[in-house]
C-alpha cells in the first residue's frame, strides 16, 4: 500500500491525506427533535434593516424626519415674535422687522443644516430665504390692520402655523428629486400669492403715493417671481431675468390702477392674480410645457378672478 501512495497510518485516505472525519453527531434540542420525528422549528428571519453602531454606520443614511425639530423651534419663535406685534399697543414695528430677521437667519441655518449636501460648496440659499422672509414682515402688519377684536390672537395664530408651513414646504423642495416635492412646492406656491396679497393690500392700507406703492408692487412682485420660479432649473441670472420682468408688469399694472376707482383688497387681488399669470406663463415656457391649451386655461383663470373682483367693486360690497 506504501508503494501505491497510499497511507500508512491506520484510517488513512488512499490519496496520502488525512481521511475526512465524519461531523460529530447533533446533541440537545436538535437531536431530539429529530428521533422523536418533531419539525425543528426554523429561527426567526433576520431584520431587513439593521442598524449598525459605529463607523459603518457614518456611511450609512440616516432617515431624516419629515419635520425638523429646528422647523418648529423656529416657528415658535416667529409665532411668538407675530403675538407680541399684534398684542402689543401701541404699534411696535420694530418687532415685526426683528421678527423677519429671524425668520431669514433662522431659515438660512435650518436649510444648511437639513440638507447640507445641496448647499455645499458655496451655493446659496437666497431664493429660499425670500419667501419665509416676506412673510414673516408683512402678515403681522395685514393682520393687524385687518382682524379686529377677539380675531386677532387667532389670526396670529394662523399666520405662525402659516409660517411653519412654509418652511417645512422649503426644506423639502430644496431638491427636485426629493419625497414631497411637488406637494411642498403647491404650499410654497399657495404661501408666495398670500404674502403677495398681503403685500399689496398694505400699499392702500398704509395710504402709499403713486410712486411709491408701484415701487412696492414692482418689488414684491419680483422677490416673489423668484420663489415661484426657481424650481425651473435657471441659473441665478436668468432667474433675475425673469423676475425683472415679472417686477415690470406688477409695477406697470400697479401705475394703471392709479388712474381707476379700483382700490383696496379688490385691487390686490386683481394684481395679485396678474402675478399669477404672469409666473404661470413664464413656468410653463421654461419647463416648455406652454400650449395653446395651458395659456388659455391660465388666462380664463386670470380673467375671471379680475371680473370678480370688479364686480364685487361696482356693487360695492368691498
Amino acid at each position: 500500500p506504501a508503494a501505491a501512495g497510499g497511507s500508512a497510518e491506520p484510517g488513512g485516505a488512499p490519496g496520502g491525506g488525512p481521511q475526512a472525519r465524519p461531523p460529530p453527531p447533533a446533541r440537545g434540542p436538535a437531536a431530539l427533535a429529530r428521533v422523536l420525528g418533531v419539525a425543528e422549528p426554523e429561527p426567526p428571519p433576520a431584520p431587513a434593516v439593521a442598524w449598525v453602531d459605529g463607523p459603518i454606520a457614518d456611511l450609512l443614511p440616516r432617515p431624516r424626519p419629515a419635520v425638523p425639530a429646528a422647523a418648529v423651534v423656529l416657528t415658535l419663535l416667529v409665532t411668538l415674535a407675530m403675538l407680541m406685534f399684534v398684542l402689543t399697543e401701541p404699534e411696535r414695528r420694530w418687532i415685526a422687522l426683528a421678527g423677519a430677521a429671524a425668520a431669514a437667519i433662522g431659515a438660512d441655518g435650518l436649510l444648511r443644516r437639513a440638507r447640507p449636501d445641496t448647499f455645499a460648496l458655496g451655493v446659496s440659499t437666497v431664493p429660499q430665504l425670500i419667501l419665509p422672509t416676506l412673510y414673516a414682515l408683512a402678515l403681522p402688519l395685514f393682520a393687524e390692520h385687518n382682524a379686529r377684536g377677539p380675531w386677532t390672537l387667532p389670526a396670529a395664530l394662523a399666520a405662525g402655523l402659516g409660517f411653519g408651513a412654509i418652511l417645512v414646504a422649503e426644506v423639502r423642495s430644496a431638491r427636485e428629486f426629493e419625497s414631497g416635492f411637488a406637494p411642498a412646492r403647491i404650499v410654497a406656491g399657495a404661501g408666495a400669492y398670500l404674502t403677495a396679497f398681503a403685500v399689496l393690500s398694505l400699499a392702500w392700507t398704509f395710504g402709499l403715493s403713486l410712486w411709491p406703492a408701484v415701487a412696492v408692487a414692482a418689488a414684491a412682485g419680483g422677490l416673489l417671481s423668484v420663489e415661484l420660479l426657481r424650481d425651473a432649473a435657471l441659473d441665478h441670472l436668468d432667474l433675475l431675468t425673469f423676475a425683472a420682468v415679472a417686477a415690470f408688469v406688477l409695477g406697470q399694472l400697479r401705475w394703471a390702477l392709479h388712474f381707476v376707482p379700483f382700490d383696496g383688497h379688490l385691487a390686490a387681488l386683481a394684481l395679485t392674480l396678474a402675478l399669477f399669470f404672469v409666473c404661470s406663463v413664464l413656468g410653463a415656457h421654461l419647463r416648455r410645457q406652454l400650449t395653446r391649451a395651458a395659456l388659455l386655461e391660465y388666462g380664463a383663470v386670470t380673467a375671471a378672478g379680475v371680473a370678480a373682483a370688479a364686480a364685487a367693486r361696482a356693487a360695492d360690497l368691498a
